[in-house]
């Protein structure tokens, strides 16, 4: 989101919202704590807050008693029904959709399949933004006899280049500039891109105690990271950061999608190690991480070599994004704790000494993959404005 030049509307605003996620982290918060909190004057927490009750962002919920004399102190909660996030994951033939409340609840899940059948074959699927559009549309135009919704949140594993043009090579797609404007104009939302790994990140942020500065790597039908820098997704230009996937191993390798050669992604995607287990006898994926939890030799020398060029993808990625700690997430983690070891290993056999000591690597603590949750907590921090959205006014 764009920087805003602080006004007395816009700080109102700030502060509005820095209440209601106070109460909403805290699962309930004193007009007094947040005087603390906040660095306000109680006569001015006091009025912002009266503001938020009569919008219905916020309601009393009794007292607890306080140490000090006078009144017991009241405390305060979220109201979870004053407004809803849709939050649209996009896979290779569809929508999971989720359906939040403001309080992080997931009301209901379901599947979306585009207008059209995705096409088979190397080249990206291009379909028109209705294909990809108007089901989503439709859904929402639905919600909306129940739902006060607030911004509409795209989770997909892609970039957006200088055209506005999206393009996801774990996907296969390239998506017309139009799209998202489209969908803008089509739902009355404001449209808010995040990347998969980048929502990952942001989940693990949440579930777990993690330094300000960690990498997310999300290894599945694609290969990508999610950066966080002092707590904050860190993107980069077009949302381009975290793309390690296309971090070439092998300057002479096959040719990858994006236009370069030995991508990491053109061996370590799941679909890549699954041929790599057929040409060994394994018949599927879940066959060769069988075979190897159960100490096959040959399903062994497969995933050490899988091992060794993930390890040499990271070595890479950490010359430009120096952190402490790598967390690895996605369908690999069926591997189990031996992967994990054997990439510890080999990370600690290459790359710069001066950060690959102090390394820390680990699985996630989310292994269903509930990027939808990190694209939820990622809009509440950072995407949703009160007075955009007409929940309170200026």
């Amino acid at each position: 989101m764009a920087k805003q030049i602080p006004t007395q509307q816009n700080i109102k605003q700030m502060h509005l919202k820095a209440i209601f996620l106070e109460a909403l982290r805290h699962d309930g918060v004193s007009r007094a704590q947040l005087t603390k909190t906040l660095h306000l004057s109680f006569p001015s927490v006091s009025a912002l807050v009266e503001e938020l009750l009569e919008a219905g962002l916020l309601r009393e919920c009794g007292t607890v008693e306080s140490t000090q004399r006078g009144r017991p102190v009241s405390m305060l909660r979220c109201v979870s029904t004053a407004f809803s996030v849709p939050v649209a994951v996009m896979t290779r033939t569809g929508y999971q959709f989720s359906l939040f409340d403001c309080c992080g609840t997931r009301l209901q899940e379901t599947f979306i399949p585009y207008g059209q059948k995705p096409e088979d074959g190397e080249q990206p699927w291009q379909p028109e933004a209705e294909v990809l559009c108007l089901p989503l549309e439709n859904c929402i135009e639905q919600l909306r006899a129940k739902h006060k919704l607030a911004g509409l949140v795209i989770c997909a594993p892609g970039s957006i280049n200088a055209r506005g043009r999206f393009t996801s090579s774990a996907l296969q797609l390239a998506a017309p500039a139009q799209f998202f404007p489209r969908l803008e104009a089509r739902t009355g939302l404001q449209v808010h891109l995040i990347n998969n790994s980048d929502a990952d990140a942001y989940a693990e942020w949440h579930l777990q105690p993690l330094p300000e500065d960690f990498i997310f790597v999300h290894i599945g039908r694609g290969v990508g990271a999610g950066i966080i820098r002092k707590g904050e997704i860190y993107t980069g230009t077009h949302m381009r950061a975290g793309e390690i996937g296309h971090i070439s191993v092998d300057w002479q390798g096959p040719k990858c999608s994006c236009g370069n050669r030995g991508c990491l992604e053109k061996y370590i995607s799941l679909n890549h190690i699954a041929e790599g287990g057929k040409q060994l006898g394994f018949a599927t994926l879940e066959d060769l991480a069988e075979a190897y939890r159960q100490g096959d030799k040959t399903a062994a020398a497969l995933m050490e070599n899988k091992a060794q060029l993930l390890a040499v993808g990271i070595s890479n990625m950490l010359t430009m994004q120096p952190v402490k700690h790598i967390v690895i997430g996605g369908a690999i983690c069926r591997f189990g704790d031996d992967f994990l070891w054997a990439v510890r290993d080999a990370v600690q056999a290459l790359g710069f000494r001066k950060y690959m000591n102090l390394l820390t690597v680990t699985y996630t603590k989310n292994p269903a993959g509930n990027g939808a949750l990190g694209a939820f907590w990622n809009y509440m921090d950072h995407e949703l404005t009160f007075e955009k959205e007409g929940f309170t006014d200026v």
